[in-house]
């Protein structure tokens, strides 16, 4: 489904995580210390170990999709893999943090990937033993230690995932064709019940959970249900059937009585959750698009966040916007490159937060008229290319990875739309830089003809670490970049290809 229905399990699970790690007997370890002090450790054991059995780890210590902050105290989030010893024994440890960070755990046998866990909430001082079996191809896993019971709950709730989506929606039902009014009225009324029962079920434990986790638990179940609503309203102002009266009637009921002001009071609770700045700025989105009945603009958007919060909080909701890749790649905002790049720069003057105003300033060397990174790297020849070589061109550079499924996506929008209708100017070149790890897997990839051609476009292979995507502070890929012919940045390209496309063809008249 979309992005609003994916974050609103997702938010869903991590309320309920946090609730039972209070809940329930977590067993205390003995005769060990926890080695990372204020992190978490884990300690794991795969029944019936196979050769080449792996668990994969993801940690995001800071929910703010900012690339390369090393120096900052909060890094946004880094990945490894673990490989067991022989008896089927791993171990792993997590650093030290100060609020409530997220752990994603994998488990790969052969060609398949289990999922352990979506969405763990970590605590200090968490200890856990991990258990993990593959029974009848899938996998059972079990959790004990300290602070054990929130990851057994996340486990058990990854199961009944769609809980909500089966609850205001049962199956049986034709929901599709009622009226998008009668939809929201019934999704409101079912979701309200929904909200009532997990309420219900938070209060009877709510001595047992610390009481700001429960706080946050309960802030992170409304905003998951009103952005169900907002789902469905989004739906409703997309769809051709919704006539302009209805979308007028819907849009008196949306600001009347589905709206639900945002208590600003829990500005402190909500910084310590991953995902109430997401809903701030879904909302204000939201608002916005229903108001004027269309897309709004990163620059409606950011004088709308200015009017409604203050502080840290807006700061954070400020990032999201731009730096949050579901935002600005996806489809909720009219995306215009220039006017991204503009706005960075007012960005840049509100932010006062220091390690979100450093990634605002980091963010300038992808400024228009900024110098482009001369790099080099090697063609498909052997021939080493310089960006420097290519003045006097307009250059689309498309930096990708195998496997990466939004440059595949990118790919095709761009050998259907784009290289058709420049292939002729020799005044334009298109630059595709592969990060992968291996140069086989990249040469392999060139004729895949999924993320690239060998025939359009000049390839280059920059390999994992590269100097690029460290020169411009990046990490969510595919990073697209347009440079004049002066070698000069022109946007770092987002939106549709529509847009796109007017903007390469002024860049090659001036």
């Amino acid at each position: 489904m979309s992005h609003f229905f994916k974050n609103l399990i997702i938010t869903i699970q991590a309320c309920l995580l946090v609730y039972f790690s209070y809940c329930g007997d977590n067993k205390q370890q003995t005769g060990r210390e926890n080695s990372t002090k204020e992190g978490a450790i884990f300690h794991g054991f795969i029944k019936d170990f196979q050769q080449g059995d792996l668990v994969g780890v993801h940690f995001d210590r800071d929910f703010v999709a900012i690339a390369s902050m090393e120096e900052q105290p909060l890094t946004n989030s880094f990945e490894f893999t673990v490989e067991p010893n022989a008896d089927g024994t791993f171990e792993f440890s997590l650093p030290k943090f100060d609020h409530f960070p997220k752990l994603y755990l994998t488990f790969k046998r052969g060609k398949k990937n289990h999922l352990i866990g979506d969405n763990f909430i970590v605590e200090s001082g968490d200890d856990i033993n991990v258990k993990l079996e593959i029974v009848n191809n899938d996998l059972i896993s079990s959790f004990d230690g300290q602070g054990s019971a929130k990851y057994n709950c996340s486990v058990l709730f990854n199961k009944i995932g769609f809980l909500l989506a089966g609850y205001i929606f049962p199956e049986g039902q034709n929901y599709s064709n009622l009226p998008f009014e009668q939809r929201l009225d019934y999704g409101f009324d079912r979701s309200q019940h929904f909200g009532f029962y997990v309420d219900s079920i938070l209060d009877k434990f709510k001595s047992r959970i610390n009481p700001v986790v429960y706080k946050i638990m309960r802030n992170e179940i409304n905003d998951a249900l009103r952005d169900y609503l907002e789902f469905i309203i989004n739906i409703a102002y997309q769809s051709p059937r919704t006539f302009p009266e209805v979308k007028e009637r819907i849009k008196g009921k949306y600001f009347t009585v589905y709206r639900q002001k945002i208590d600003t009071s829990l500005s402190s609770i909500m910084l310590l959750s991953q995902y109430s700045i997401v809903f701030v700025l879904h909302e204000t989105i939201t608002d916005l698009r229903i108001r004027n009945d269309r897309k709004p603009t990163y620059r409606e958007i950011l004088t709308e966040l200015k009017k409604e919060y203050t502080g840290v909080l807006l700061d954070k909701t400020i990032a999201q916007l731009f730096f949050n890749p579901f935002i600005y790649q996806g489809p909720l905002v009219d995306v215009n490159p220039l006017q991204y790049d503009s706005c960075i720069y007012e960005a840049l003057q509100i932010v006062k937060t220091p390690y979100l105003k450093s990634a605002f300033d980091q963010r300038l060397v992808l400024g228009r008229g900024r110098q482009a990174h001369d790099f080099e790297y090697m063609d498909s020849t052997g021939e080493k290319v310089r960006l420097s070589d290519l003045k006097g061109k307009v250059v689309l550079m498309d930096c990708w990875y195998t496997g990466c499924t939004g440059c595949a996506i990118f790919y095709k929008m761009l050998r259907d739309s784009i290289e058709p209708y420049f292939k002729d100017n020799l005044s334009f070149k298109i630059i595709s830089v592969c990060t992968d790890n291996s140069e086989a897997k990249w040469r392999k990839s060139i004729y895949s003809g999924i993320y690239t051609s060998p025939g359009n476009s000049l390839n280059l292979y920059a390999g994992r670490n590269n100097d690029l995507l460290s020169y411009y502070h990046e990490s969510a890929l595919p990073f697209i970049l347009l440079i004049d012919r002066e070698g000069k940045i022109v946007c770092k390209i987002t939106g549709t290809f529509s847009t796109i496309k007017k903007i390469i063809k002024q860049t090659l008249e001036n």
